[in-house]
């Protein structure tokens, strides 16, 4: 489709047909997507229009990456266009190994910088390490 007058947003929030859209002007709107077959997510650039005094989503950009988990057999995809990762965890009986490594490596392997921030390390590094 063709729509003249176009403006361009990145997706600061989501929510079923609805999102929060962030212009860099510095203003924020409300938007809705023209169509149920645009999947939308945080970090989205997108193009949009004014109809009817409402703001219609009417394109997504190209994603330089997306992180994505699946649901009900199908990969949902939570956000696009990840310039990092950052995993904060605690140490003590919370510190979950195997969903770090899983962060981890998805990061690694779509090429993301990652930041594991370890909190509370004075509280029990030692059995942190004894728990692994």
């Amino acid at each position: 489709m063709n729509y003249p007058n176009l403006q361009q947003a990145f997706v600061i929030s989501s929510s079923r047909r609805f999102v929060t859209l962030y212009q860099d002007s510095g203003a924020t709107l409300q938007a809705k997507t023209s169509a149920k077959t645009l999947e939308i997510a945080v970090g989205d650039k997108v193009k949009f229009e004014v109809r009817d005094e409402d703001n219609f989503i009417t394109e997504i950009e190209s994603r330089k990456n997306q992180l994505t988990r699946g649901y009900r057999g199908e990969l949902k995809i939570m956000a696009a266009n990840l310039d990092c990762i950052l995993i904060m965890t605690a140490v003590g009986s919370s510190f979950n190994p195997l969903f770090v490594d899983k962060v981890l490596t998805f990061a690694y392997c779509h090429d993301i910088p990652a930041i594991l921030v370890v909190n509370k390390i004075d509280q029990g590094l030692e059995q942190t390490v004894n728990h692994v």
